[in-house]
């Protein structure tokens, strides 16, 4: 199965595996408390690359791994739960903690044939003891790649079909 990532261009499903790879670590990097040292930057990247390469081989074990979203076949998230993160707050210590990374994808197989269409990474926010606020924080993340999914559709999403 090909893996493309969203505006990627032209390349191998591992370039766009790479281009993924680098939209995840931006998700989990945004926070300007994150430290990160290369060994663990490594490891974090090779983690992320496993699984997307585990996607485009059809090997994701659902729920703990892959959803789909909305109810509907049309949507997908690849989960990680378990992604370490060094964090230096300016209201306390550092501390290690782990934090959910998501990738939301679909498969538009009329467009481009059996394949992952990565549109938008993104790491879990999770508001302690609000489930709708970190519903409606979820809701809006998976509406990014819902717009992505519809508005890019004219351009093939920034692609280029592999035969």
């Amino acid at each position: 199965m090909d893996f493309y990532w969203y505006h990627g261009g032209g390349g191998t499903t591992d370039d766009h595996i790479a281009l993924a790879v680098d939209a995840l670590m931006a998700a989990i990097k945004t926070p300007a408390c994150r430290l990160w040292n290369p060994y663990n930057e490594r490891l974090t990247r090779a983690m992320f690359k496993k699984r997307l390469e585990k996607a485009a081989q059809g090997k994701l074990r659902p729920p703990q791994e892959l959803k789909s979203l909305r109810g509907a076949d049309i949507l997908f998230e690849i989960r990680w739960t378990d992604v370490n993160v060094h964090e230096r707050p300016t209201d306390g210590p550092e501390r290690h903690i782990t934090v959910e990374v998501r990738l939301i994808h679909a498969q538009p197989y009329d467009a481009l044939g059996l394949c992952i269409l990565g549109l938008h990474a993104h790491e879990k926010t999770i508001i302690i003891d609000d489930e709708k606020a970190t519903k409606d924080i979820q809701d809006g993340q998976i509406d990014i790649a819902e717009r992505r999914l519809l508005s890019g559709r004219s351009e093939c999403w920034g692609v280029t079909r592999r035969r």
